[in-house]
């Protein structure tokens, strides 16, 4: 069972979007992509992460606070979040964090992250998924709403193939930056070389072909999707033989 006293060092995270709820409905699932940032940035930085990889989690925690503050805040990067679901439990927390709508989408990433150690070695990390979604002001009926929404989940799938397709992605976290991919958990220094780079360049604010664009309509046809890499490949065969 889910340890509460885990929890503790997320507890004022967790309050914080508790706190950010929208009073009545719960918004709707964020479909395609969400950037954080100006618009007219002169660099977009796109990140591909899975919610289970270590590695994501310590970008998150040691280069994510200082790369917002001093150039997403600043107006200086348009950042996009990207899943690529290494695992079951990874696609499921990418889920939730969708399903808690535009205005605290963001937030949930930092928490899920935040919160990695606990949730994801948990005996049962989709229900340790939902006591941080309890904790973030989302209901056990909407919480198993979301986990069931296979429109969402197949648009997440989508989105890690066409991470796979576009740019090569075969790691998390993985950067595009300028159309170029950069591997790892970069180090601050290491983004700000990499963003000022950018910036100094004639093709400064191309994140890519695709970056930023809505992936509305990425179902049609809707069956036939078949991501061959990893444990994804085999919950999808598990799901379909059920």
């Amino acid at each position: 069972m889910f340890n509460m006293k885990a929890l503790a060092g997320g507890i004022a995270l967790a309050a914080a979007l508790f706190l950010q709820a929208p009073a009545g409905a719960q918004e709707a699932p964020v479909m395609g992509d969400l950037a954080f940032g100006a618009a007219d940035a002169p660099v977009t930085v796109i990140e591909y992460a899975s919610f289970t990889c270590p590695h994501c989690a310590a970008f998150h925690a040691e280069t994510w606070p200082r790369l917002k503050e001093h150039y997403v805040q600043t107006g200086k990067v348009r950042f996009i979040f990207r899943d690529f679901p290494l695992d079951e439990p990874a696609l499921r927390a990418s889920m939730l964090a969708r399903c808690a709508g535009a205005g605290r989408y963001y937030s949930f990433v930092e928490v899920i992250f935040s919160q990695q150690l606990n949730w994801a070695r948990s005996p049962d990390p989709v229900a340790a998924l939902g006591q941080l979604a309890k904790l973030g002001g989302i209901g056990e009926a909407e919480f198993r709403a979301c986990m069931a929404n296979k429109t969402l989940e197949d648009a997440i799938l989508k989105m890690r193939l066409d991470g796979a397709n576009e740019y090569k992605i075969n790691s998390t976290p993985s950067f595009v930056i300028g159309g170029k991919v950069h591997p790892g958990a970069l180090p601050f220094a290491e983004m700000e070389k990499l963003i000022n780079a950018q910036a100094a360049s004639p093709a400064a604010g191309s994140g890519g072909a695709s970056a930023g664009v809505p992936v509305w309509g990425w179902l049609a046809g809707g069956a036939g999707l078949v991501v061959v890499l990893g444990g994804i490949a085999v919950y999808l065969r598990r799901r379909a033989s059920a």
